[in-house]
Formats: structure tokens, sequence, C-alpha cells
């Protein structure tokens, strides 16, 4: 019987999650916001300014997540790493673009630069667990 740890170190366990957070991202930001996903995203937040703020990073943080830990099970941490942050900077930025061509969106320097927010915070956290699990571990 598989353990939980022994299932989320499974591949396709962990290349499930990111083709459903990938998913998740390219609906979020490339259909027309009368897209009934896309307003029953919108609506999750209050109508204020931050609303774009919280969904745009939460999304990006969610797909860096995502993404680094599934390239971590086959590749360095380090190049994994690599990798995850300049593809999360790559999806942000050209969904951002995307968006001028598509019906009911619009493109927002303030959302592009949520996007690089959530991939930098998600890259931050992953940098610490990294420095946590290869720190020397103090015997008692």
């Amino acid at each position: 019987m598989q353990t939980l740890r022994s299932l989320s170190n499974s591949l396709p366990i962990r290349l499930a999650g990111l083709a459903a957070m990938l998913t998740l991202v390219l609906i979020l930001t490339t259909q027309p916001g009368a897209n009934p996903l896309v307003r029953g995203f919108r609506n999750l937040f209050t109508a204020s300014v931050w609303r774009g703020v919280v969904g745009h990073t939460g999304l990006m943080f969610g797909l860096m997540i995502a993404l680094y830990f599934g390239l971590a099970l086959r590749l360095r941490w380090q190049v994994a790493f690599i990798l995850s942050v300049g593809s999360g900077l790559v999806v942000g930025t050209l969904t951002e673009l995307y968006q001028q061509g598509v019906a009911g969106r619009d493109y927002s320097l303030a959302d592009l630069l949520s996007n690089w927010l959530g991939v930098f915070m998600a890259a931050t956290l992953i940098l610490f667990i990294v420095a946590w699990r290869l720190s020397p571990k103090e015997t008692a």
C-alpha cells in the first residue's frame, strides 16, 4: 500500500497536478470576460482594485509551485528552479499581451506585475524550502 509521501513523489500525480494548474491558468487568462468560469473567479473577491492583484498573484504562484515540483522529480533542483521561474515569467507576460485581442479582457501593467509577483513569491518559497532541506541537521 502506497503511503501519502510515496504518492507525492509520484511523477504521474505531479504531472496531473501540473496539467490541471496549467489548464486553469490558460483558461482564466485567455478566455473572454463573459466566460462563466472567468466571471466566477472574478467574483471570488470583492469589487476592488485588489481583486485582480490577488487573483493574478495566486494563479501564477500556484502555477510556479506545480511546475517546480513537477520538474524537480526528474531534474536537479537548480535546473527545475530556473526553468520554473523562466516559464512562469514567460507565461505571465504572454497571457497579458494576448488579452489585448480578447473580448472583455484588457492588458494591464498592474496585472502583469501581479503575475510576476506570484512567480517571485513562489521562487522565494521554493528557495526557502530548498535551503531548509539542504541545511545541516543538528543532532540532540
